[in-house]
């Protein structure tokens, strides 16, 4: 994941509420910053457009002023000029951008769920679905809020001077879902954070038979010695995913929990409460919107949960973490 940090802008304020973050990234990882437009017309439309309607800016002009600001030390947090850089291209944006990240090099994308706005009028909403339908390079999403008349705009602020930061692992017992775990070490590695896996496990649900339909109920008592079972087997599996992980990131701390519900509405309510610095999970990107194999919730977690999401796309050859750490060199 070494490389470029990318944000893709639109000109929007809501879009650049995802600069702080990348520039806390960039600053702990040692990673560079690259601002990113995807313009749907060619230059000469755009020339036109912009001086038909005087408020809006050039794409690269947009990008040079918040390069300045960026970069601007009077203003607390910045980067060195040299470790921010802009770049303005051309095309479909849902391509474009994991297109252009994929060409500089770059282990992170960083963008928010929402930004509707300037010259582009690019709604990240739809966008980041389909960003993540197309990028297999890992994406961290941000959920900006807009209040009052779409004019102020809040988003719950990251701290990575809290200690410990956590970065949370959502896992269902199937290997595919540990794809999350590499980019969740790498950025604990780097940001001295702490791992947590963590498991939902449901409840038991009815069985439905059809024709004619019967639905067969468990008793109070099945469902107990059930859900006993399940969570059983999750801490099981929580703990030797655990000793695997010690055995090879040996810099990190790592920690499980299970816990029961709704698998969304679950994690939702846990980062709530505990509040993570960052959330890494698993996705497949089936239709455009993300999919963990806990069922669909990858997208409800993204567009409820209020703490930073970090989306991997799962690998179909994905052979789950413990055959991978034997089948590829990462180096923490």
């Amino acid at each position: 994941m070494e490389g470029k940090i990318v944000v893709p802008l639109d000109g929007s304020p809501l879009a650049e509420t995802a600069i702080p973050f990348a520039m806390e990234l960039a600053k702990l990882t040692g990673a560079k910053l690259l601002l990113l437009r995807v313009c749907v017309f060619s230059v000469d439309l755009e020339e036109n457009y912009v001086k038909e309607h005087p408020g809006e800016m050039m794409s690269l002009a947009y990008l040079e002023k918040v390069r300045a600001e960026v970069t601007n030390s009077a203003r607390g947090l910045s980067l060195d000029p040299d470790r921010v850089e802009v770049k303005v291209c051309q095309g479909k944006f849902t391509y474009e951008i994991p297109e252009e990240a994929g060409v500089e090099g770059t282990g992170l994308i960083v963008m928010t769920t929402h930004g509707l706005g300037g010259f582009t009028r690019l709604l990240l909403g739809s966008v980041t679905q389909q960003v993540l339908r197309n990028s297999k390079i890992p994406v961290i999403v941000l959920r900006p809020e807009l209040v009052k008349d779409q004019t102020e705009i809040t988003a719950e602020p990251v701290s990575f001077q809290q200690t410990p930061l956590t970065i949370v692992v959502p896992l269902d017992g199937d290997p595919a879902s540990e794809a999350a775990l590499e980019p969740a070490c790498w950025l604990a590695a780097k940001l001295k954070a702490k791992i947590k896996l963590l498991q939902v496990v449901s409840h038991v649900q009815p069985i439905l038979l059809d024709e004619p339909v019967v639905e067969i109920l468990y008793s109070a008592e099945d469902q107990t010695e059930d859900l006993r079972y399940r969570r059983e087997a999750a801490r099981h599996y929580l703990n030797q995913l655990k000793e695997s992980l010690e055995a090879y990131w040996k810099n990190i701390s790592f920690e499980t929990e299970v816990i029961t519900g709704k698998p969304a509405a679950s994690l939702v309510k846990w980062s709530e409460k505990t509040r993570p610095t960052l959330m890494a999970i698993a996705t497949h990107a089936r239709g455009g919107v993300g999919h963990i194999l806990l069922g669909s919730v990858a997208d409800e977690v993204m567009r409820k949960s209020t703490c930073p999401v970090l989306m991997v796309h799962i690998n179909k050859d994905y052979p789950g973490w413990r055959k991978a750490t034997q089948l590829t060199q990462i180096v923490p």
